[in-house]
């Protein structure tokens, strides 16, 4: 895999595991857990925290090493605040 297909699948990796974890049914339990503190609400709110953590598991899956695994979470969260970002402009997103 060539080093930009291995970014492409990172991000696209990253911000899908991001969008399960913010809004999947299956993971509806985990969540109410999590945000039983004010903080861990506003966490599983923002794109951009769960675009970094997201980034992490992306990386080391795709077999990205060195510099490229330490940049690929700040990618990763600047990709998903992005989409989150254009998901509430256009309305798509659930205002929960």
């Amino acid at each position: 895999m060539t080093p930009s297909a291995q970014w492409a699948a990172c991000v696209l990796a990253a911000v899908g595991l991001a969008a399960v974890v913010r809004d999947s049914a299956l993971l509806r339990r985990p969540r109410a857990w999590v945000a039983r503190s004010p903080r861990g609400a506003q966490f599983m709110r923002c794109w951009l925290c769960l675009g970094w953590w997201a980034g992490w598991p992306a990386a080391v899956a795709i077999g990205l090493r060195g510099p490229s695994l330490l940049a690929a979470p700040f990618a990763t969260a600047a990709v998903a605040y992005l989409a989150g970002a254009w998901l509430a402009s256009v309305q798509i997103e659930d205002t929960e």
